[in-house]
Formats: C-alpha cells, structure tokens, sequence
C-alpha cells in the first residue's frame, strides 16, 4: 500500500528522536556501550529495563542518565 507521508524527509526525521525504550543492540549504537556491559548494569540494578515477551527493551532516558553520571564520577 502506498504512503503519501513516507519520504525520505520523514522517515530522517523520526530516525533522530530518541525511544523511550530501545532494543538491546540498538541501545549499545546509542550509547556507545558493550553487549556484556549493558547485562551487567541490568543486573546490578543501575540499567533500567523491561521485558516485552522474549526481548528486553532498555530505559533509553534513564540509560542516558547513568551514563551521564558515570561521566561525572570520572571526570571529579
């Protein structure tokens, strides 16, 4: 079926927001950070995350916090 509002423009647009939630390999393009880094921060409990049937969709906002604030732990 053909989408009259899907151009190139578009789809550039919504390609640069940020989710709220995002799947595990696309949160590490996002972040910068390794497959085995983000698990453990799941399980430490610092990295929020969801489960939505099979997958595991990561807090993308408070993801970015952390990693904001480990920044700023390193920097002091």
């Amino acid at each position: 079926m053909f989408n009259p509002n899907f151009t190139e423009q578009n789809t550039m647009k919504t390609n640069t927001e940020t989710p709220r939630y995002a799947p595990i390999p696309l949160w590490n393009r996002i972040s910068g950070t390794t497959r085995t880094w983000t698990y453990e921060a799941i399980n430490d409990g610092k990295l929020r995350s969801i489960k939505v049937g099979r997958r595991r969709l990561i807090d993308v906002p408070s993801g970015l916090e952390l990693l904001e604030s480990l920044d700023e732990k390193n920097a002091a």
